[in-house]
Order: structure tokens, then C-alpha cells, then sequence
């Protein structure tokens, strides 16, 4: 039994002494990177539009639209609302009875609609058009969902686009348009 001891007493010594001598060691210093930071960019405007003097938001928004998405015959851009806040890829409402204000857009000529443009639009479902409203609003920047109806595919005739505008000296400023998914 003593020698089982002494063998138990000569385990743990050895034991403590490769423990003491590992220990004593230095490691190899491991460099570890900074953890990867998420940064969602948003595509540079080398040109971008600003407000014009009495213009208002709304106004803004559709002269950027017109701007940024290209159309070969006229188009009518109406502001309605978001169908969810929650979830807004679901896009914009693009019923009639929503509209709180319209313009039509034609060669280089944009104009208030009437409700006669309106009732023409709708019932020729083929007719472009675009829907807008704002999505999220603070006092600098406002995000706006516009979907633009076409017909040129006729599986995916719905083109969907996030506007960012910016506040800089009193002015609204576009800073980014790019397509939603």
C-alpha cells in the first residue's frame, strides 16, 4: 500500500513539474484581426439633384424619379402609401383610391394630373406608372418607396426602388436610388 502511495506521491510531482515547465514557456503570440465590422454602402451620386427653390418634397421626389428611371412614353408618378411599414418590400399601394397626388410626365414635360389623367391611366393597364410614398422620415433623411409598373416584362412588371434624400442647407439632396428587393 505505501509503495502504491509513493507511486500516487511520484505521479503528482511529476504531474506539478510538467505543469510548472509548460506553464513557464511563453506561447506563441496568436494575432487575432478585429472582428469584420457590417457596412451596408449605398452607391455614390457622382451628380446629385438638389430641391429647387419652392419645390416641394413630393415635387422633389418625382423630378428624381423621372430623373433616374428611364420611360419612352408618358407615365403618370402618384403619391399613395406604404401598404406595411413593417415589411416594405411588399412596395406601395397602386390603387386609384389611394392617390393623394399625381403628375404626369411626358417628354421632358411634367405636369399635375387631373382626375380625367388619372381614370385614363387606370383603366389602360399597360400604361407605366409610378407609386411612391415615404417610408421613414428624422429630421435629415428620408427613405421613399417608389415601384414602377411597366409592361416590357411581362413576368416581373414591377421595378422596385429605394430613394434616399438627405437635408444639407435647408435643401433636400438626392443620396442614393437603388433597386429594392
Amino acid at each position: 500500500m505505501t509503495i502504491h502511495k509513493y507511486q500516487l506521491l511520484l505521479l503528482f510531482v511529476v504531474l506539478v513539474f510538467t505543469e510548472t515547465s509548460c506553464a513557464s514557456k511563453p506561447a506563441p503570440a496568436i494575432q487575432q484581426e478585429p472582428p469584420p465590422t457590417v457596412f451596408i454602402r449605398t452607391p455614390e451620386i457622382s451628380n446629385p439633384l438638389v430641391q429647387a427653390e419652392n419645390e416641394s418634397v413630393e415635387e422633389f421626389v418625382v423630378r428624381v424619379a423621372v430623373t433616374n428611371i428611364s420611360f419612352s412614353q408618358s407615365l403618370l408618378i402618384a403619391l399613395t402609401q406604404v401598404i406595411d411599414k413593417e415589411m416594405l418590400w411588399r412596395g406601395v399601394s397602386p390603387y386609384s383610391w389611394d392617390v393623394q397626388k399625381c403628375w404626369v410626365y411626358e417628354t421632358n414635360v411634367l405636369s399635375l394630373c387631373t382626375s380625367e389623367d388619372i381614370q385614363n391611366f387606370f383603366r389602360d393597364q399597360n400604361a407605366p406608372k409610378i407609386f411612391f410614398a415615404l417610408a421613414y422620415s428624422n429630421n435629415t433623411e428620408s427613405l421613399f418607396i417608389l415601384d414602377y409598373y411597366h409592361r416590357a416584362i411581362e413576368q416581373y412588371p414591377r421595378d422596385i426602388y429605394r430613394l434616399v434624400i438627405e437635408l444639407k442647407d435647408a435643401k433636400w439632396v438626392e443620396k442614393s436610388i437603388s433597386p429594392g428587393y
